[in-house]
This record gives C-alpha cells, sequence and structure tokens, in this order.
C-alpha cells in the first residue's frame, strides 16, 4: 500500500504540464494550458491545464484529473504504475507501507491456497481410482454420446421438413463430415 502523504508529496513535486505535454501537445491559453482533448474528438480546444492547481479538466466531456488520474486514464496505466512513473520522474523512491493485518492476511491466504491446491490434487488422483467414478465418467460418456445423437436425429428430421429436402441433403446438414451423395 502507498502511504497518501507520499502521494500528496509527488504530486506537489511534479509539474502535471510537463506529464500531460509528453502525450498531448499542449499551447500557452492564458494562466493555463488548452489542447484538444485526448479522450473525445472535437475540432476546437476545451481540454485545459491548470499548472497552479495541478489538474486537468476538459469541458467538453467532463474528464478531470491529476496527473496519476492522467496516467492512468490515457496511459492506461494501474494506479501504483502511475505513481511509480511519477516517483521516477521526480527521483523519488515510492515507500511501502504494509499493515501487520495486511500481512497476515497475505500469509493466511497463501497457507490457504497451499491447502485448497493439495485437496485438489488429492480428489483428482481419487476420482481416477475410484470405481464408482470410473463407471460414472463412463456412464456420463454413454449419456452423452446418446444425448447428442438424440439431438442430431431432431436436428436432421426438423432441417428435412424446413427445406423439404432429400434425406442425403438433411444428413449432409447435420453432420460435421460429408456423406457422399449418391450411388
Amino acid at each position: 500500500m502507498i502511504p497518501n502523504d507520499f502521494i500528496q508529496t509527488l504530486l506537489a513535486r511534479v509539474d502535471i504540464v510537463s506529464v500531460v505535454d509528453r502525450y498531448v501537445p499542449l499551447k500557452k491559453a492564458g494562466a493555463n494550458f488548452a489542447a484538444c482533448c485526448p479522450f473525445h474528438t472535437e475540432k476546437t480546444p476545451s481540454f485545459t491545464v491548470s499548472p497552479s492547481k495541478q489538474f486537468y479538466h476538459c469541458f467538453g466531456c467532463g474528464a478531470h484529473g491529476t496527473a496519476v488520474g492522467f496516467l492512468m486514464e490515457y496511459g492506461g496505466k494501474s494506479f501504483p504504475d502511475a505513481v511509480e512513473e511519477l516517483a521516477r520522474d521526480a527521483g523519488l523512491d515510492v515507500p511501502r507501507a504494509e499493515s501487520t493485518g495486511m500481512a497476515t492476511v497475505r500469509e493466511q491466504a497463501a497457507d490457504l491456497s497451499g491447502v485448497l491446491l493439495e485437496a485438489a490434487r488429492f480428489y483428482r488422483a481419487q476420482l481416477k481410482e475410484s470405481p464408482r467414478a470410473i463407471d460414472y465418467r463412463r456412464w456420463l460418456q454413454l449419456s452423452l454420446t446418446t444425448r447428442t445423437g438424440r439431438w442430431r436425429l431432431r436436428a436432421w428430421s426438423s432441417r428435412a421438413k424446413a427445406a423439404n429436402a432429400t434425406t442425403a441433403f438433411a444428413i449432409a446438414s447435420c453432420f460435421p463430415f460429408t456423406i457422399p451423395v449418391g450411388g
């Protein structure tokens, strides 16, 4: 987890104009900078970047945010990746604060994942060796084959009726393999 005070310090050090200008060419417009919005198509610039307030805003589509938000929206980065990039540009190291509760939860999740994987391996092995499971798999395979055959027969008869077609055409339209027609 990245501490909030570090994010605030980072945003105070980073110049949003230089961050946005890397991706969108900005032009000076009074105290702010303007450009055509990168988030929607437009002919007249409605996208402004305020160096004094350190945020961007588009009056056309309503997009707004800080340098971190811009990298996330325009660059498609995750929050930690955007913070990492800005920190690297500012020459800062990102501190990682992990609460003791989070560390405990992470350890428990890793332990639980291991136990669940071991249980899955055990039951998979049991299914391969158990006579009841083997019989069930055979029954299931036979059942699916029978159901598939019934479906294909129903499809064959309904297509034959709908198309008023010959038997050979109806069969050929139901099965994925070629059936020779004629004698």
